[in-house]
């Protein structure tokens, strides 16, 4: 199918989601003069990284053109997420764990300081109960041995 392009027309081609595995071409023939550039997938990527809301006008019209066209594979992701968004939310991930992890072996920490103070009051405790019951024993022996004499 030819189209005639007047003069800033731009010509894209978006096939995130394809059904035909993002393999698309397009034959461009010149009659004046023309500026063509190429962008590959990876330095397209890379140009909107620094352009969130764009890379998602640009998602959104290429399922609309798929899906158009009845190319659109619905279980495809919504949304493509670069390495450095995918690094920052396990970055994230990993700070709120490590948060927790603190959190919780302090917690411990100071249950351990607790529990172990309360062993030893409770041993020097029972220390001192046999200590008094030891007292206690040897009067009453004492006291028996002098009753039988």
């Amino acid at each position: 199918k030819s189209q005639l392009l007047s003069n800033q027309t731009n010509i894209t081609e978006n096939g995130l989601g394809s059904k035909n595995g993002n393999r698309r071409t397009a034959n461009v023939r010149s009659v004046g003069y023309t500026d063509l550039f190429v962008l590959n997938k990876n330095d397209l990527w890379n140009a909107l990284r620094e352009y969130p809301d764009a890379r998602k006008l640009l998602l959104a019209k290429g399922r609309e053109l798929l899906k158009k066209d009845n190319l659109l594979d619905e279980n495809a992701p919504e949304e493509q997420q670069t390495v450095e968004e995918l690094a920052e939310q396990l970055s994230n991930a990993v700070k709120i764990l490590q948060t927790r992890m603190a959190r919780l072996i302090a917690e411990h920490t100071s249950t351990e300081t607790k529990l172990n103070s309360r062993i030893e009051f409770l041993e020097k405790q029972l220390h001192r109960y046999k200590a008094l019951a030891g007292k206690q024993t040897s009067l009453q022996m004492r006291s028996k041995s002098h009753e039988e004499t």
